[in-house]
């Protein structure tokens, strides 16, 4: 299993893959893969072949000030199955629901609005977490957005 460290970037992150070869004083690179903007946690699933990864988006500092372009909160899925080498990564976002906004807003979900006015639903939603179910047999994953108050759930199949 290989060993992960994260970086973050407003404009991207990067989550890089180690093999620590059972001496963890010599620890080598294998891969460098771009995921979302600002990823905020990763998790492995019980089977071991997907890394999932919160980005969380986030602005920095300010967040009354004019959004950050293309800083929009998302998912990144690593596929592993085939070994780290060969490693494949996905990224979705949450812009398919920025034209429901309004109906997210009255349903308690939290969009921000700037000074500069207001956030896409893309840009507001931040998941910062990501829950996997114990079972090996289920590929069920969830993600949880704490700053726009609301829970999301995905199913994700195997291929």
């Amino acid at each position: 299993m290989p060993c992960i460290l994260i970086l973050t970037d407003i404009a991207r992150g990067r989550v890089l893959l180690y093999n620590a070869d059972l001496n963890l004083s010599k620890p080598h690179r294998i891969r460098n893969l771009n995921v979302g903007s600002t990823p905020d946690m990763l998790t492995f699933t019980p089977d071991g072949k997907m890394i999932l990864v919160a980005n969380t988006g986030s602005p920095p500092r300010d967040i009354a000030g004019p959004p950050p372009k293309n800083a929009f909160g998302s998912v990144s899925l690593i596929d592993i199955h085939r070994g780290p080498k060969k490693a494949k990564v996905s990224t979705v976002d949450f812009s398919i629901f920025n034209g429901q906004k309004e109906t997210l807003r009255t349903e308690g979900v939290r969009i921000y609005k700037g000074e500069y006015g207001d956030w896409s639903v893309a840009q507001s939603l931040q998941p910062e977490y990501i829950a996997v179910p114990t079972t090996p047999s289920s590929m069920d994953k969830s993600g949880g957005e704490q700053r726009g108050g609301s829970v999301g759930y995905r199913e994700w199949a195997d291929n």
